[in-house]
Parts: structure tokens; C-alpha cells; sequence
């Protein structure tokens, strides 16, 4: 049984520990910069000569990462393949689906300062910034776990009528693509007028949506991070 929801707490960086904790995962991240990744499709990397490169829009000489310049096709093959699962992935049952967002929750919580510096490294976020955006990413993976298991039979919730049998039901339709800001590479504000990120990828994830994410190019690497919290390695650029 899942406690009930509570948003992620904000990093006092008035806090000694804090702040040394923080710098320990800038150390860390920084050491891993400057990193060539492939496209990856359908499990398969492939490599392609011809790159591009996100950069600290700080320190313009500073390289996060160079990644592979996609085209048509391999759009093409990505869709493809997301299209080919979708058939075992819409029949995961819906308590599996929350738990694979539960499992990326705590994977992002136990690494908070490490997507945080990622931020701060590759979109020019400040600690807190990055600190806050990071809480909310978390916080809607949590939420939305449990909205899944509150709503995705709603049939209670209609009213009924005599001689008919009245369902209401949630089912996945379909594939979907989330191509996402640079600004907010976690965020997951879920306005109508503004959907980013997270909001997308995970209202798709636990409706059993088969969903194609292609990352901003000037946040790739956080992105693709954020990614691999799902279990998922994935880096794609199309023209």
C-alpha cells in the first residue's frame, strides 16, 4: 500500500552539509563531461559520424557532450519500433506501470544532486534553480503513480443507467513523441498551454502509451539521464 502523496522537500543551501553534498555531485558530473554517444534504436547504438555538441551556455568552452546527428530515417526507425512494442507494453497492467514510475522516483531521489548539477552544468541553472526543478520531476513521477491506480478504472465515478452496462476506462492508443524544451530538461509543469517534459513522458508511461522522446539539443545529456532512471538508453537528433 503506497503512503500518501507528499511533495519532494526543497535543499537548504544555507545548510554546510548541503552545500558540501552539492559540491561533491558538480565534482562528480563534471568528471564525467565531454562524452561521445551514439543513437540508440530499438536496443541497437548506432554510430554516426557526424556530431553535434551541448555546451555550458556559462563556459561556451566547456563540452558536455558530443552526440549523433540523426536524420529522417532514423525517425523513422525509432517510430518504428516504438510502434512494434506497443503491443506488449499496452497490455502491462497498470500496477506494473506504477511501479516502473516508483522505481524512477527513487532512483532520481537517490541521485537528486547529481540531475541537479547536470543542470547546472548544461543549462546554466543556479543550485536552488536546478535544487527545485529536480523536486518537481520527482513529485510528479510520485503523483502520478498514484493516479494511475486511483483512476484508471473509473467506472464509480459515472452515473448509471438502467439496462445499459457503463464503463470507464483508461486504455493506451497509440504511439506518442515528446519533444522537449532545453530550458526545463526535468521539469514537469502540466499546463495546458505548457506541457513539458516529464508531464508528458510519464502521463503516457502509465496510460501504456508507447512514447518516442527525442531531447532538446542544449540539454541533451540531461535528458538522457533522466531517461536512464526508466531503464532507458536513448539519444536521438533529427533535422
Amino acid at each position: 500500500m503506497l503512503t500518501p502523496y507528499f511533495p519532494e522537500p526543497l535543499t537548504f543551501f544555507s545548510v554546510d552539509e548541503n552545500q558540501h553534498d552539492f559540491a561533491v555531485a558538480l565534482k562528480k558530473v563534471k568528471n564525467d563531461l565531454g562524452h561521445t554517444y551514439p543513437l540508440v534504436i530499438d536496443n541497437k547504438k548506432i554510430a554516426i559520424k557526424e556530431t553535434f555538441a551541448s555546451v555550458n551556455p556559462s563556459r561556451p568552452e566547456e563540452v558536455i557532450g558530443r552526440f549523433a546527428m540523426g536524420d529522417a530515417s532514423h525517425a523513422d526507425a525509432a517510430i518504428a519500433s516504438a510502434t512494434r512494442a506497443f503491443d506488449e507494453w499496452r497490455r502491462v497492467p497498470v500496477e506494473e506501470r506504477a511501479r516502473y514510475l516508483l522505481r524512477a522516483s527513487a532512483e532520481m531521489r537517490r541521485r537528486k544532486h547529481e540531475f541537479s548539477a547536470m543542470m547546472v552544468f548544461e543549462v546554466g541553472k543556479s543550485w536552488a534553480e536546478a535544487d527545485a526543478d529536480t523536486a518537481e520531476a520527482i513529485d510528479f513521477l510520485e503523483y502520478y503513480a498514484r493516479q494511475i491506480l486511483r483512476i484508471s478504472d473509473s467506472t464509480a465515478s459515472i452515473i448509471s443507467y438502467p439496462s445499459e452496462l457503463l464503463q470507464l476506462k483508461y486504455i493506451p492508443l497509440g504511439v506518442g513523441a515528446v519533444i522537449s524544451p532545453w530550458n526545463f530538461p526535468l521539469y514537469p509543469h502540466g499546463t495546458f498551454h505548457w506541457q513539458l517534459p516529464r508531464a508528458w513522458s510519464v502521463h503516457r508511461w502509465w496510460r501504456g502509451i508507447q512514447w518516442y522522446l527525442s531531447p532538446p539539443n542544449k540539454a541533451r545529456l540531461s535528458r538522457i539521464k533522466c531517461a536512464n532512471c526508466f531503464g532507458i538508453t536513448a539519444s536521438l537528433r533529427v533535422c
